[in-house]
């Protein structure tokens, strides 16, 4: 079963066929990869801006998105989900989780400093 269809996604759409069109020169990591890591990060920023505040609860949301994409990763890599499963994909994902680390240290040590 494909991820897309388990989500009730339709894969070969217009505009999944657009953003795959071999005719727009771009590198494959752009193309392939770093949506993968963009939509992790927005999540996780996501969650920074809803449970702030409330660091248990930012905290578990988090971890179980990052977990779900590891696992949804796999998945494709055991061929259950459409997709690849490369390793690209984890970089990806490791990227966008030091990257929400760090925009969350540099937040903590400006925040420090007004205060």
């Amino acid at each position: 079963m494909a991820l897309y269809e388990w989500l009730g996604i339709d894969y070969y759409n217009g505009f999944f066929e657009c953003i795959r069109d071999h005719s727009v020169v771009m590198a494959p990591w752009v193309k392939y990869n770093l949506p993968d890591g963009l939509w992790l990060l927005s999540f996780l920023l996501f969650m920074e801006g809803i449970w702030g505040n409330e660091k248990r609860m930012k905290w578990v949301f988090c971890i179980m998105i990052v977990v779900f994409a590891f696992v949804v990763e796999y998945m494709q890599f055991i061929g259950y989900f459409l997709g690849t499963g490369d390793a690209w994909d984890i970089m990806a994902y490791i990227t966008a989780i030091l990257l929400f680390l760090l925009i969350n240290k540099l937040k903590q040590i400006s925040y420090e400093k007004i205060n």
